[in-house]
């Protein structure tokens, strides 16, 4: 009897480990079609691909103002590394939290995107980005 307990429960964990993994891979994806967007300059599209919950507590002025200053002073995205992830379940939904190490033409940030994993569906809910280029002139 123990030993189907522990079967059971092995199976359990690893089937929670694998939606894991989908869920990740899935927020991932859409950190590189932002990516991709940015690169681009289509700030907007960025803004109506994201989620509800980001078009309600986002003024739209401020999340153009937002990624216009982030493309100007640090310009494109040329590498990134994922350096850390959690996932969450909760009663509001499943969430991605991904942290970022982002090389960019001109300097480098600490990118934080929180994605709402909804289905198949992938959405932006949370952007930050941390970087000193952001707040002094480095041309100067």
């Amino acid at each position: 009897m123990f030993r189907i307990f522990l079967v059971m429960l092995l199976a359990v964990s690893l089937s929670g480990c694998s939606a894991l993994s989908e869920g990740t891979e899935k927020a991932e994806q859409e950190v590189d079609h932002i990516h991709k967007l940015f690169n681009d300059q289509e700030f907007d599209r960025i803004f109506t691909r994201a989620g509800q919950q980001y078009r309600d507590n986002t003024d739209k002025k401020i999340h153009d103002g937002l990624f216009k200053t982030v493309h100007r002073k640090l310009g494109q995205v040329t590498n990134k590394t994922l350096s850390g992830w959690r996932v969450n379940a909760t009663t509001s939904g499943t969430f991605a939290v991904l942290t970022y190490e982002t090389e960019f033409a001109k300097g480098e940030g600490l990118e934080t995107f929180t994605i709402n994993l909804v289905g198949e569906k992938a959405k932006m809910v949370g952007y930050n980005i941390n970087s000193p280029a952001l707040i002094i002139d480095l041309e100067e």
